[in-house]
């Protein structure tokens, strides 16, 4: 669900609105982590799963193009670049402990 929908909200966020997708997707990501908690077999968890990684997405896409929106073309580039790292830090640390090593380096 995340890699799926970054582009249709890519271009989606530029005709309703950032805040307004944002919102949205924080509703079906709210949503779908109530059924997580709720479901009662496998398949309806997977499937829950998938539309918190669709609701997640939002939040990927509007960060990424306020950095477009907000800083010169150049800048927005390399604060874009440096935040790879840092998110990449933050999927492969499951534990405090581990980050809290890695940002360290």
């Amino acid at each position: 669900g995340l890699g799926l929908t970054q582009i249709p909200f890519g271009i989606l966020s530029d005709y309703i609105g950032r805040r307004k997708l944002l919102l949205i997707n924080l509703i079906i990501f709210l949503s779908a982590s109530l059924g997580c908690i709720f479901s009662e077999s496998i398949y309806s968890f997977i499937l829950f799963r998938f539309l918190q990684g669709v609701g997640s997405s939002a939040a990927l896409v509007v960060g990424r193009s306020l950095y477009l929106d907000i800083l010169p073309e150049e800048k927005a580039k390399r604060a874009i670049t440096l935040s790879i790292p840092f998110v990449c830090k933050l999927l492969l640390c499951h534990d405090s402990s581990t980050f809290s090593l890695l940002t360290s380096i």
